[in-house]
């Protein structure tokens, strides 16, 4: 006790809150979504490290984080490499697929006159299905 009084032997402290309230954002926030604003990121950090952290801190420990960061329409997002391997992962899977079974129904262009879209059900007969952009 006396060597940490005359501090001789380092103290040990508790590793930082912001550390793993990101760490938990991070985990929380790409559950459902690939993509989230960093305000999103920040504002889970700070739930999670509630009275342990601070604004800064937690905003400086997300932005030296590597995420893949891009702006979209003034909104700063950010997302992960792994999310990113993922989403490829995912479109690569769909477009071998394609072509692969029979589709669910044919567009065969517009009725005439009434402004509705012919779809073909496979076996069924024709149907009338109002499209809209």
């Amino acid at each position: 006790m006396a060597a940490v009084h005359r501090r001789e032997a380092p103290v040990a402290r508790k590793e930082r809150g912001e550390v793993t309230s990101v760490d938990h954002a991070l985990d929380h926030s790409y559950v459902r979504d690939a993509v989230v604003p960093e305000r999103k990121l920040v504002t889970e950090a700070l739930k999670r490290g509630l009275g342990a952290v601070t604004v800064d801190g937690v905003t400086r420990e997300v932005q030296d984080r590597p995420l893949i960061r891009s702006q979209v329409e003034g909104r700063k997002l950010a997302t992960t490499k792994e999310m990113l391997a993922l989403e490829s992962k995912l479109i690569d899977f769909a477009r071998l697929g394609r072509g692969r079974c029979r589709p669910l129904a044919i567009l065969t262009g517009p009725a005439p006159a009434t402004g509705l879209m012919k779809v073909r059900r496979w076996p069924s007969p024709m149907y009338s299905v109002r499209v809209t952009a």
